[in-house]
Formats: C-alpha cells, structure tokens, sequence
C-alpha cells in the first residue's frame, strides 16, 4: 500500500516544520493587535428565552 510508505512524504513534511518555526513563527510573534482588547466594567445581563415545546 503506498499510503504506508513515509518515504515520499517525510521530507515534505520536516521542510515545511521548519519553515514554519524558523521564519513564520518568529515574524508572527512580532506584530502586535492593531485595538488591544478593552475590560469593560459593564455588567451583561442575559435574558432567557422562553422556548414552546411541543
């Protein structure tokens, strides 16, 4: 079964780990979020909603 087979695979697979830790990861920890996340202090209510069972 060449499904089996890592042979044709496993290079493919050790290029592209290491493209992605060695030149996307560390590029992509640089940037930063363009709006920082605000706390609000607002409390949220939450209603229930009234579902007829049949």
């Amino acid at each position: 079964m060449p499904q089996l087979n890592p042979t044709p695979w496993f290079m493919t697979a050790v290029v592209t780990w290491a493209i992605i830790m060695l030149l996307l990861k560390p590029t992509m920890l640089q940037l930063h979020p363009m709006a920082p996340p605000n706390p609000s202090t607002q409390s949220v209510s939450l209603s229930h909603w009234t579902w007829t069972w049949h």
